[in-house]
């Protein structure tokens, strides 16, 4: 690869999945997160639920477009799972 050939055009399997399948993945659980803790907050709970319902597909847009702009597919991986990991421990650790 030469140093002038753009980012998008060295995308490898990794990358793609990262994007394909990591992206609605971390998207969800930022919006799940936002439903859970808006309300502590002070944030009321249905205006919580709607926030986290629009900004589901915003978000996986964003994660779908700069995940493949990654440097390798590790480091994409390595972002879904520094978003979804944490994510996921917060909310099993929300009491109902």
């Amino acid at each position: 690869m030469t140093p002038a050939e753009p980012r998008i055009a060295r995308i490898d399997v990794a990358r793609i999945g990262a994007s394909v399948i990591g992206a609605p993945l971390a998207a969800f659980v930022v919006c799940a997160l936002s439903i859970a803790f808006a309300p502590r907050l002070g944030v009321e709970p249905a205006f919580a639920y709607r926030l986290g319902l629009h900004l589901f597909v915003p978000l996986w847009v964003v994660f779908a477009c700069v995940l493949p702009l990654a440097q390798s597919g590790i480091r994409a991986w390595a972002l879904v799972g520094v978003l979804v990991v944490p994510g996921l421990l917060a909310l099993l650790g929300v009491p109902r």
